[in-house]
């Protein structure tokens, strides 16, 4: 077997390229560069011989051949048909260099239906002031993927997380590589917090992927992706414990029972987010509020000493450059909540903002720099306030952070599972029909 590349890779300008076609585009066949190729006949089907295979001569492709130089010309007539070029008796030679990779991209083209209309989607899967791009609501796992790569309504939901889940994996990972995980206590909760920094935004892009592939998978991937932001909101209360709180609420009893209270709180908003998805469409109003407060409320606890800290007695310890970082997460926060729960800009213009510029993309953008905002906050005062946090303060132990990170982890699976099941016992016109 041997690869025959008899003839020279030629450059072909851009003119005589076949056209790449999207699903649903006429053929046009550009006049120049096709030699005995034309339009309108067909060639699908048709067994050929060929003694220079355009795939043989591509750099891209080494494909092997006999000895003979000889090929039965069912990868031809198959690129013939895909690629719309036909002929009484096709000529390798005919097509030019870049046919293999025009065809992988026209197959993958392919493979990905053409989005639909809100008209056309089942209304579990309507999303306010969103008109087009959504994709097909029974699609299979592969199309969900492949959809990453097509302009839909959801592309950029999974970009603005999928790509900051690299960077704060980069950053975790640098993290661990220069603490002493075993001997260094101190940076525990840091860890903590920044493995689950990046948990949010990996389930979260993962959810916006899998979402169309049934009405149910949809309401489970959102399920896990509520699970994943009350982990991340644990992993902030651990980290704040450790290193923010102002000086005269360390050793208090607010102190002593804060984790505790963050691990309940995070079990009763999982709950609640999930819960608020059976209302969806007979009450959306009361589904909207009821997962604002169940957002709202945990990080309103959390972010209790940072408001003391800020506003009221920060103590001479914290009185540091991380209190900017703080008042800037708090604001981007703040912003992030407006955007998830005012549907702005596209309520107020219907169909301009489908693809671009929605309120949820906004969102995610917000969240992610809040994160990074909240990060270099806890950074500085971690490294800033050591030496009085180590003589002042009682240190989290490894018991009161696995432990609450596992009791998060158990209860909030539990809470997800039993919603999930409660899917497939409610009766489909009871969940999907909208109240009159």
């Amino acid at each position: 077997m041997r690869v025959l590349s008899r003839h020279p890779v030629q450059a072909h300008p851009p003119s005589e390229l076949p056209p790449l076609l999207l699903p649903g585009a006429q053929v046009v066949a550009p006049k120049a560069g096709l030699g005995k190729f034309a339009p309108g006949r067909r060639c699908a089907g048709r067994r050929v011989k060929c003694s220079n295979p355009p795939f043989a001569r591509h750099p891209s492709a080494q494909l092997s051949y006999s000895a003979r130089s000889r090929c039965d010309g069912f990868a031809l007539a198959t690129c013939c048909s895909v690629l719309n070029y036909t002929d009484s008796s096709p000529d390798c030679d005919s097509l030019p260099a870049s046919v293999p990779l025009l065809l992988l991209l026209k197959m993958l083209s392919l493979k990905l239906p053409r989005p639909l209309s809100i008209d056309q989607m089942p209304q579990v899967f309507h999303e306010q002031g969103i008109i087009f791009g959504y994709r097909h609501p029974q699609s299979s796992a592969t199309a969900c993927l492949l959809s990453l790569f097509q302009m839909n309504n959801e592309t950029l939901n999974i970009w603005t997380h999928l790509l900051p889940f690299w960077f704060f994996m980069w950053r975790f990972v640098t993290v661990l590589y220069v603490t002493d995980v075993q001997n260094d206590s101190y940076s525990w909760p840091l860890l903590v917090y920044m493995g689950t920094s990046c948990v949010y935004p990996f389930a979260s892009s993962c959810a916006h992927t899998f979402s169309s592939m049934s009405k149910n998978a949809r309401h489970i991937c959102y399920f896990l992706d509520y699970g994943a932001v009350n982990l991340f909101s644990l992993g902030s209360a651990v980290a704040y414990s450790a290193y923010t709180f102002p000086d005269t609420l360390v050793c208090t009893t607010f102190h002593d029972y804060y984790v505790a209270l963050a691990v309940l709180n995070t079990i009763i908003s999982t709950g609640l987010s999930c819960y608020s998805r059976f209302l969806e469409i007979q009450k959306p109003r009361l589904c909207k509020m009821l997962r604002v407060l169940a957002f709202a409320y945990p990080y309103t606890w959390d972010s209790f000493p940072i408001f003391y800290r800020l506003f009221l007695f920060p103590g001479e310890s914290a009185q540091n450059e991380a209190s900017m970082y703080h008042q800037k997460h708090m604001a981007m926060t703040l912003l992030a909540s407006f955007l998830y729960s005012a549907h702005l800009p596209e309520r107020l213009a219907p169909g301009r903002f489908d693809y671009i510029g929605h309120s949820h993309q906004l969102f995610h953008v917000c969240v992610i720099l809040a994160t990074h905002m909240q990060m270099e906050a806890i950074l500085l005062d971690k490294t800033l306030r050591k030496e009085w946090l180590l003589a002042s303060s009682r240190p989290l132990s490894l018991l009161q952070i696995t432990g609450a990170i596992l009791l998060c982890i158990v209860f909030t699976l539990s809470n997800i599972l039993y919603f999930s099941a409660a899917l497939y016992r409610i009766p489909e016109p009871e969940l999907h029909k909208k109240e009159t």
